[in-house]
């Protein structure tokens, strides 16, 4: 009866625990905290750390009673050491049963740590991230990449990176990442040998990465160091600082257990019991959830009384003091690197990026004389796109990697960081603007309405500076000019029409059209002849009036022959009798029907619109700045209506137009007049689905459009 008794508890403690591991799984409140370890699929998570748990406690239960079973029959259950050796030995099992699982069974690359809270794990070799499908490989500090030991060469300069995941290389190979990439650009710039050490680790702060500097890094014996951080005005229960014991003896004990993936996972399964348990921690978690349902970002003001920002300000700059003050004391230098920011996901943007953090950090290097190196303020400026990983606010991709390197290499060289016989490093990015405000406009001088915006904006410049806009006018006499400006990423904002708009809208994928001032006149069929004496017309190949020669002539008879002339040319080609008629558009149409008296057999309007760069409409997500344009260009009709003969008079001469054709093509566009708003309407709409077929025969539509940025509304991702 005993053993039945005996056999029915052991079975009961073994369905028990089981049965527990398994409803707590389901109902436990989720680990909340910045970091990899939220992880639904790592080991660590409280779901997966019950069940592991559940299953050691279940092997230490079934191999204990076994053992004391066996002890009984031997002398030894007369010793009072002999159960606790067998406790050990099968706590000892446990640990190796697990480390050897969850060598064979990794799904994440991360570890906890007493200290840094979390880390890469060590030695890893070809580990394929589940999360991005990146190849890792780890040293045994989890330095991603890092095959360098303690010991440095005399000639070797050494950099030191620090930072979070866009630093690490969240999504990019090895190869790719910046750091990789800064030591190839410094080899070939430098007489010395470079060794560039990755000590980033995604979800970091600055507070570990000063624990780094203290604990490993300076062993390394770096001559720089490199930090940049994102992460540090995050919100969480508790800042970084205060989850790690003060006590040095706490520390060197946690040091000693962590080793333990028993402890790890025993302690998460732990805690996970308490936070279901805890009212409190009830209350706090509801706020913001973990897994997919993760709130991570600033924190907003019905959530400061529950949560505080990982690193505080002041303390985050304490940090940066102290990380210089041991640079220096260790013969080396430290530099700040502004991190880049996606602005092309507005939205992610007013989540996870604080602007008070950034500026005040900004002005603090500045004070304490901390170099750095402002590179989203360079991608501001340079304003090239496709440099962030799709979807990322934070995380560059392989070409963003690069332009990192680029100019980190660029403020090393130029700083005299290093010997070098270089004056600095190429910057493979698009001309950069002025300031990171300043937007470049481009516009025709030989288009009356686009050189009627452009003649005013250059009489009143006061009128720019009262609608908080820094304008850098460009004015071009070619279409083909402008094109190849815009191309070359000169220009933040253009204006255009029909054909030609769907061609620099495809060498600016970027860009988007945001208004229409109309119509810039007409496009004209013209001939000195009756239309039933017509047989032949000339027109500009692929230019709009081609375009609109083809709806045309859907109607006409199939005996008028087609002749392909350069612009240039036309005009000629009908006074030479090479064709009888020939379709252009105003203002030469309007003057070339005057000069000679030609008929016109038919017209209708094109249309103009204003096109915007997304680097420079959305640089300042909090500040819009399409909106201010839009109401400059609204003040400036009116300053138009007021000076129009003023203003004819100039585009006239800039066009080496007639003033008659000028005023003419002026005094015809509705939305100068003040007729019509600035709104894309539905013939404009027309048009660039038109010239979009036109260019592009099997295309559906288009769809290039950000008419909400007129209201300030960010372009949110469907």
């Amino acid at each position: 009866m005993k053993v039945l008794v005996g056999v029915g508890i052991w079975f009961g403690l073994n369905a028990m625990i089981l049965w527990g591991a398994s409803t707590l799984r389901q109902v436990v409140v989720d680990s909340w905290k910045k970091g990899p370890l939220i992880d639904p699929a790592a080991p660590y998570a409280p779901e997966n750390a019950q069940w592991y748990f559940a299953i050691l406690m279940c092997w230490i239960l079934n191999a204990y009673a076994i053992g004391l079973f066996g002890l009984s029959k031997t002398r030894a259950s007369k010793s009072w050491w002999a159960p606790m050796i067998l406790l050990l030995g099968i706590l000892s099992f446990g640990e190796l049963g697990f480390r050897t699982y969850l060598s064979n069974n990794q799904s994440t690359h991360f570890r906890p740590h007493p200290t840094l809270h979390w880390m890469c794990r060590p030695n890893l070799q070809n580990f394929v991230s589940q999360g991005d499908g990146i190849v890792l490989n780890t040293n045994h500090l989890g330095m991603r990449e890092v095959t360098a030991t303690y010991a440095k060469a005399p000639d070797e300069f050494r950099v030191l990176v620090l930072g979070d995941s866009s630093n690490f290389g969240q999504g990019v190979s090895g190869t790719e990442m910046w750091s990789n990439q800064l030591e190839l650009i410094l080899d070939e710039h430098v007489q010395q040998s470079v060794t560039v050490l990755n000590a980033a680790c995604p979800g970091w702060t600055t507070y570990q990465g000063l624990e780094v500097v203290r604990e490993y890094g300076l062993k390394f014996k770096p001559d720089l160091i490199v930090a940049g951080f994102n992460n540090d005005a995050g919100p969480d229960f508790m800042t970084d600082r205060e989850r790690v014991s003060s006590s040095n003896v706490v520390r060197t004990i946690q040091g000693v257990l962590y080793q333990a993936e028993t402890f790890v996972i025993a302690r998460e399964a732990i805690l996970a019991w308490f936070r279901k348990m805890s009212s409190t921690a009830q209350d706090a978690y509801a706020i913001r959830l973990a897994g997919e349902k993760s709130k991570y970002g600033k924190l907003e003001t019905d959530e400061r009384l529950e949560l505080v920002s990982r690193v505080p300000l002041d303390e985050m700059k304490q940090n940066l003091s102290i990380l210089q003050t041991l640079a220096r004391e260790n013969d080396a230098e430290f530099v700040w690197v502004n991190m880049p920011i996606n602005r092309k996901e507005p939205e992610f943007v007013q989540r996870y990026v604080d602007w008070t953090y950034r500026s005040e950090i900004q002005a603090f290097t500045q004070t304490q004389s901390i170099p750095y190196v402002g590179v989203d303020e360079y991608w501001l400026r340079s304003r090239e796109s496709n440099l962030h990983l799709l979807g990322h606010v934070f995380h560059p991709n392989a070409q963003g990697h690069r332009r990192m390197a680029e100019q980190v290499a660029d403020h090393i060289i130029k700083e005299r960081l290093i010997e070098s016989d270089s004056s600095g490093v190429e910057i493979a990015s698009p001309p950069i603007a002025d300031t990171t405000d300043v937007l470049r406009f481009g516009w025709s001088s030989k288009t009356p309405i686009h050189a009627h915006l452009g003649v005013a904006l250059q009489r009143h410049p006061e009128l720019i500076k009262s609608h908080g806009l820094e304008i850098e006018l460009i004015s071009f006499q070619s279409g083909k000019e402008q094109g190849t400006a815009l191309a070359e990423g000169q220009l933040d904002a253009w204006f255009s029409c029909a054909v030609p708009a769907i061609h620099m809208l495809d060498a600016r994928p970027d860009s988007k059209v945001v208004a229409s001032f109309g119509s810039l006149g007409k496009i004209r069929w013209m001939s000195p002849s009756e239309l039933s004496q017509i047989s032949s017309v000339g027109v500009s190949e692929g230019s709009t009036p081609h375009m609109q020669w083809k709806m045309w002539r859907r109607n006409l008879t199939d005996s008028i022959s087609l002749r392909f002339e350069r612009t240039p040319e036309l005009k000629e080609a009908l006074l030479s009798e090479q064709v009888d008629s020939l379709v252009m558009w105003d203002p030469w149409a309007l003057e070339w029907s005057t000069e000679n008296e030609w008929v016109t057999l038919r017209d209708d309007p094109f249309y103009s619109v204003l096109i915007v760069g997304e680097m420079w409409a959305l640089g300042d997500v909090q500040d819009p700045r399409v909106p201010r344009l839009m109401a400059l260009f609204r003040d400036l009709i009116q300053v138009i209506q007021l000076e129009a003969a003023e203003i004819d008079v100039e585009v006239a001469a800039l066009g080496d137009w007639d003033v008659e054709t000028v005023r003419a093509i002026r005094e015809q566009n509705a939305v100068l007049s003040g007729q019509r708003d600035l709104s894309i309407s539905k013939e404009v709409l027309k048009e660039l689905k038109d010239s979009r077929r036109f260019v592009y025969p099997k295309s559906r539509g288009f769809f290039s459009i950000a008419e909400e940025w007129q209201h300030g509304l960010p372009k949110v991702r469907p």
